[in-house]
């Protein structure tokens, strides 16, 4: 079964994003697990509140295909989160396709993984991320590599919908040993 991560700002995440997207994991048979700061509720800017099962300081990226970072106000709090950090190297040092929608395209520009690729996000953050070395798409959704972005709530559908086919695709890369190995994560 394929699976995902996806990481919530404890408060402040957009709640269509998060709807959006999992609606179109959870239909493309894709189990999810959702991780934030603390293990809890999650508190959305339109009322909805949402479970994570584990905290971001515990978890692991080598048993998902994908991570899913989710924006609005509150991913503010994740730029200069070491956790999130490692969690974004690992997924890099792994070859697992990675999302983020709205704001959450700047913590990939922070942590260098939009330099030389193309992206798109919510218009505030667009100028930060091009002098952070991304290259400025305005698409609805952009695919680079295997990086996703996305602007924000009004492409949420469109987002999850190109995810969950990424995931999907059989040219995927596998989760293996190997992967890890390749990037220098793991000896035999």
């Amino acid at each position: 079964m394929k699976r995902a991560l996806i990481i919530l700002p404890q408060n402040d995440f957009r709640d269509e994003e998060f709807d959006q997207t999992q609606k179109h994991l959870v239909k493309s048979g894709i189990e999810i697990t959702i991780a934030s700061i603390y293990k809890g509720i999650c508190y959305g800017v339109k009322g909805s509140t949402i479970e994570a099962s584990q905290t971001i300081s515990n978890v692991n990226v080598f048993p998902f295909d994908a991570i899913i970072f989710i924006g609005g106000p509150g991913t503010e709090v994740f730029f200069e989160n070491k956790e999130i950090s490692r969690l974004i190297d690992e997924a890099i040092g792994l070859n697992r396709l990675i999302g983020a929608i709205c704001l959450a395209p700047k913590l990939l520009a922070v942590n260098g993984v939009l330099n030389g690729l193309r992206f798109t996000s919510t218009p505030s953050a667009v100028k930060e991320i091009i002098e952070l070395g991304g290259i400025y798409d305005d698409d609805e959704v952009v695919l680079d590599k295997n990086i996703i972005t996305s602007k924000g709530p009004h492409t949420a559908s469109k987002f999850g919908k190109v995810i969950s086919e990424e995931i999907q695709q059989e040219t995927m890369i596998k989760r293996t040993l190997l992967d890890g190995y390749n990037k220098g994560k793991f000896s035999l």
